[in-house]
């Protein structure tokens, strides 16, 4: 278990993860669990450490999610790695001066919000078009800002936001966020310059928060699936009640109340921290497995 323990210092290390422990015992599961399914979980896991570049590794937090108790345990042991684990990190960014440039990404979450998966690629990418962003180059803060915008009734008598002659398809309010976005990422009284990757979880999410248009559910999904924070748990966000539930009681409808919302955060903060972030991705893949029953 030596290995395995939270060490605050790692996060802060570039590109460095916790050491996997050398042997993640299949009696730390339960014993009803075939052998067999504990050697291919941590199996895959490990080859997921080895192409990811998060800064902890995925052994690790099976064993403490594993260990937080007896439901999670039986889930691990008996579902596929989430889905969002699946893949390697592509999310690296280019780099400005040797700080990574967030802003495309963040740009993207803005964008997405309120979107279904198809339609949110869709509008990104008329976005890419409108900002005159070319087949490979990612779109800059300078871009957003110097853009022409204006405002034009279409057919249906609602106003249609066009930004250098082209309409993308975002809302008026969305135009707002993402010139506020552009305008804090080009301050250096704000965020130019700044490493968001170094910052501690409280300091990052205190800046991106300040941006109108990145509220806490946005920068906590930034937090978890593009700097691969380990411990960010979003309790606001509907999937990861509803996964809980499902996982932890086989009842999606367990932590809806505001009582039940209060105890799933003290359950996720007593029992599986410092593992919130792959907790998280477990629900969304039991919710999403759930809705498809």
């Amino acid at each position: 278990l030596q290995h395995c323990k939270h060490d605050e210092t790692s996060q802060m290390a570039k590109r460095t993860r916790l050491p996997p422990p050398t042997n993640l015992p299949v009696a730390n599961f339960p014993k009803k669990t075939k052998q067999e399914s504990n050697c291919s979980l941590i199996k895959e896991a490990r080859e997921i450490d080895k192409r990811d570049l998060r800064k902890w590794s995925v052994e690790c937090g099976l064993k403490g999610l594993a260990q937080g108790n007896r439901q999670m345990a039986e889930w691990i042991n008996t579902h596929d790695m989430p889905r969002h684990l699946g893949s390697p990190n592509v999310f690296l960014p280019s780099s400005t001066d040797g700080v990574p440039n967030w802003f495309p990404s963040l740009f993207k979450t803005i964008v997405s919000q309120q979107l279904a998966t198809a339609a949110a690629r869709t509008v990104h990418g008329r976005c890419m078009n409108a900002y005159g962003v070319k087949d490979g180059d990612e779109i800059t803060a300078q871009q957003v800002i110097d853009a022409e915008y204006t405002t034009v009734v279409g057919k249906d008598g609602k106003q249609k936001q066009v930004v250098n002659g082209v309409q993308p398809g975002l809302s008026g309010q969305k135009v707002k966020y993402v010139i506020a976005l552009a305008e804090h990422m080009n301050d250096e009284r704000l965020l130019k310059g700044v490493d968001l990757e170094s910052l501690s979880d409280e300091e990052l999410h205190s800046k991106l928060i300040a941006v109108k248009g990145l509220g806490k559910w946005s920068v906590e999904m930034f937090q978890i699936f593009k700097l691969r924070r380990q411990d960010i748990f979003s309790v606001g966000d509907l999937a990861v009640r509803k996964g809980l539930g499902v996982i932890l009681h086989n009842n999606p409808e367990k932590f809806e109340s505001s009582k039940g919302r209060t105890d799933l955060e003290k359950l996720a903060a007593t029992k599986f921290s410092p593992w919130r972030s792959l907790l998280c991705m477990y629900a969304y893949s039991a919710w999403d497995d759930w809705k498809e029953k």
